[in-house]
């Protein structure tokens, strides 16, 4: 019984934040960014929201982490972004794929188990 996250075109839930998963093509300073984020991660927080302030790609997005392979998640909160009607989470992969500072990007679409299902499933090993 697991049940995995919003399907692409689904409607934003106000409350709710969703993580995509980036992988950028080379930018020095954006490079900086992501490198700064093992050792000092509100500063790298910080200058990615500054470095993408005028990047209309990555409107509503903020860094949420940085992954060992390179590749930063970002997390986007409905809250946080003013359009109407809300882009829904197919757009937003799309306008993040359309920008020239992006080699991918998708939804990260985590699976969250059900913690009865488990305990009636997962001790029959």
């Amino acid at each position: 019984d697991l049940v995995a996250g919003p399907a692409d075109g689904a409607v934003l839930h106000p409350g709710k934040s969703y993580v995509f998963i980036v992988k950028f093509n080379a930018d020095e300073g954006l490079a900086e960014i992501l490198k700064l984020y093992r050792p000092q991660r509100e500063r790298a927080v910080q200058a990615f929201g500054v470095w993408a302030r005028d990047k209309s790609a990555f409107r509503g997005l903020a860094l949420d982490r940085v992954a060992y392979s390179g590749e930063a998640l970002l997390i986007y909160d409905p809250r946080m972004d003013d359009r109407i009607p809300r882009p829904t989470l197919d757009e937003i992969t799309q306008q993040l794929n359309a920008s020239p500072l992006v080699r991918y990007a998708e939804l990260d679409s985590i699976l969250e188990i059900d913690s009865d299902a488990c305990l009636q499933n997962c001790a029959r090993k």
